[in-house]
């Protein structure tokens, strides 16, 4: 039987740590899936996802049982702790594209396929990181962690109308970049 959320809260708060290592293997990919789209760096975003799950321990009493999904508090917290992150390195955002060692593992008439599926996927990253900082991570919350505009809107802390709008100019910026357009100009 999988107990919701709310319940494993209860019992983490009551001490339980069966009930924090079910709540933390049901979220860690989604976390880990935010902080790498975030970071694009695989050590990075394991370091930040297990910095990201400390907090919610440390502040697991402060989470408003009923309120929101816990998920959603959850990639609050995440959302918080990159741009925390962000503004302390000050780092740029570039992708480290990944070294092509899996590709032995593959069948040799499936590497032109493997290529072409990279390339498109580095491509989409590329753009992605092109876009403005509170863009990307609309964009990402969106199509990636499957979010509702008035979810993402609260989460952000903006009016719904704003997140449609800048999730349009993100997605028409997107499309320019992977159709290859305005390839030297600044997002």
């Amino acid at each position: 039987m999988q107990f919701k959320d709310d319940q494993l809260v209860k019992e983490i708060i009551s001490g339980s740590k069966t009930s924090l290592d079910t709540l933390v293997n049901r979220y860690y990919e989604v976390i880990y899936s935010y902080s790498m789209r975030q970071v694009n760096n695989q050590h990075l975003s394991a370091d930040l996802t297990q910095e990201v799950f400390i907090k919610m321990m440390k502040n697991i009493d402060k989470y408003r049982l009923g309120t929101n999904s816990f998920k959603y508090w959850l990639l609050k917290i995440a959302l918080n702790h990159i741009r925390d992150y962000f503004r302390a390195e000050k780092s740029s955002r570039n992708i480290n594209i990944e070294d092509l060692d899996c590709l032995s593992d593959y069948d040799s008439d499936n590497i032109l396929d493997i290529l072409e599926k990279d390339e498109k996927r580095t491509s989409v990253k590329k753009a992605l990181n092109s876009l403005k900082e509170e863009e990307r991570e609309i964009v990402i919350l969106k199509y990636y962690n499957e979010m509702t505009i008035k979810e993402i809107g609260s989460l952000i802390g903006a009016k719904e109308s704003t997140i449609k709008s800048k999730l349009y100019r993100a997605l028409e910026k997107l499309r320019k970049k992977l159709k290859g357009g305005d390839k030297d100009e600044e997002f």
